[in-house]
């Protein structure tokens, strides 16, 4: 909370000083040409992947113009200010969903573990598109999304706690203790939190957690709370990952009863 304070002051101030100075280009400016460029969806040449990605992106895309292209292509026209790009990419062990311009990287969203997926990732694929599309039309409309990122979108958790949570199991971090099946938040199977995902039930957030692949140098995880219907991002955080800290932490439990008991 400290830090999101201090981002309010220092935007709140940053016009103030730059008057009578050269013009900054923030995120926000930068993403203003978004809608009007296409955007390449860079394929992976993995057909498993490939396959529910085109799927996906057509049923999908609404935000830009875009095109598939082979790696080969992107090689060929990756420092082109034409374009945006969709790749996957391996950072720190872990699988992220990049979009990316040359001379500006929009987001790097955690996906699935590299080189190790479990195959939950295709699952949630709809997801995380319509979250980063979320992601960036917020951007282009406010510099705040640009600078906080994901965590920006706890806020939705304010709207009231008429939701309910399920955290997959195998998402709970091990050091995370097990009293919160009687506060409301319930702790469940990882393909009884798959399906009710899958049924898109209303008013359920469910766990989806990226961990990284063994012996990555800089270890951390991420985890995410989506709404099964809508897609919406309600939680995210990142922690370094080791044994017991990797997943859903008594941290971020606690912060996360505290907003559905409002």
């Amino acid at each position: 909370m400290k830090k999101i304070c201090l981002l309010l002051i220092c935007m709140v101030l940053l016009p103030c000083l730059c008057l009578g100075q050269a013009k900054i280009y923030t995120k926000k400016v930068k993403l203003s040409d978004f809608p009007t460029k296409t955007t390449k969806i860079v394929l992976t040449g993995n057909d498993l992947l490939d396959s529910p990605l085109k799927e996906e992106i057509a049923r999908r895309w609404r935000i830009s113009p875009y095109e598939f292209c082979e790696p080969e292509e992107y090689d060929g026209i990756k420092k082109s200010t034409d374009y945006y790009f969709i790749r996957m990419v391996d950072i720190n062990g872990v699988t992220s969903m990049s979009l990316s311009k040359e001379g500006l990287e929009v987001i790097n969203l955690p996906y699935c573990t590299a080189g190790d997926p479990s195959g939950r990732e295709i699952l949630f694929m709809p997801a995380f598109i319509d979250i980063l599309q979320t992601y960036v039309l917020d951007s282009i409309n406010s510099d705040m999304t640009g600078y906080l990122g994901l965590k920006s979108y706890t806020k939705n958790m304010l709207g009231g706690g008429d939701y309910r949570v399920y955290i997959s199991r195998e998402d709970l971090a091990a050091s995370a203790d097990s009293k919160w099946e009687q506060k409301d938040i319930f702790i469940v199977d990882e393909d009884d939190a798959d399906d009710i995902f899958l049924e898109e039930r209303e008013n359920a957030l469910v766990s989806y957690c990226v961990k990284p692949a063994p012996g990555s140098k800089k270890r951390n995880c991420y985890v995410f709370l989506i709404d099964a219907k809508s897609h919406k991002l309600y939680f995210f955080a990142s922690h370094k990952a080791s044994d017991k800290n990797c997943g859903f932490t008594s941290s971020d439990m606690n912060f996360i009863y505290g907003f559905k008991k409002k």
